[in-house]
């Protein structure tokens, strides 16, 4: 007889309850979010998690308590983001964003060291790490997937990194007001798909 494998849940985690714990926007209907994907870093002592209320957690894989550090800047609601580590040592995290950039955190300050432009019109869903050499591959809406490697030649240029960050907060901000006007005029289950359906059949 063969024998299975039993996986069982050690962790569960709900950042944004964490986070609402000193927080005082009241009763406000919230988006509904949902984890996007989750990596191991390189020896498996840390995990990350992309959520699509625009954060990015890094947990202690032992440590049963809340998140070590948040990653903020980027967009994730348009589409399913993934998230990765960059780096023999798991050095930065990187994640695409609905903005069309790809990010690059340093992973123990939290601080944005890169963003690029991933996408000219598009969104970038997908990071994947070179785990043999410095190279970084990327795909999104776009028909292709590209292929990154660091340039010694030119400085990071994040003049406009503040411009980026602010449209992405001020993307947030205006889904997070149309569901809750959406909200107070039919209640949450317009917000889960039925006011389309009742549009049809009227």
């Amino acid at each position: 007889m063969r024998d299975t494998i039993r996986f069982t849940s050690k962790h569960q985690h709900n950042p944004t309850l964490e986070d609402e714990a000193s927080d005082d926007e009241g009763d406000e209907l919230r988006m509904q979010e949902n984890a996007t994907c989750c990596k191991f870093n390189y020896n498996g002592s840390a995990l990350i998690t992309s959520y699509n209320n625009n954060n990015i957690y890094l947990y202690d894989t032992h440590d049963n308590s809340r998140y070590k550090r948040k990653y903020t800047g980027h967009h994730n609601t348009d589409t399913v983001k993934g998230v990765n580590f960059y780096g023999m040592r798991s050095e930065y995290v990187m994640s695409g964003s609905d903005c069309g950039h790809i990010f690059f955190w340093d992973t123990a300050s939290e601080e944005i060291v890169q963003c690029l432009v991933g996408e000219e019109d598009g969104i970038v869903n997908v990071l994947e790490f070179n785990p043999f050499c410095p190279m970084v591959a990327s795909s999104g809406l776009e028909s292709c997937v590209k292929l990154w490697t660091p340039n010694l030649e030119d400085e990071t240029d994040l003049s406009d990194l503040s411009e980026i960050t602010e449209k992405n907060r001020s993307r947030d901000s205006f889904s997070t007001d149309f569901l809750n006007f959406v909200s107070r005029l039919g209640g949450d289950r317009y917000v889960a798909g039925e006011f389309q359906n009742e549009c049809r059949q009227s």
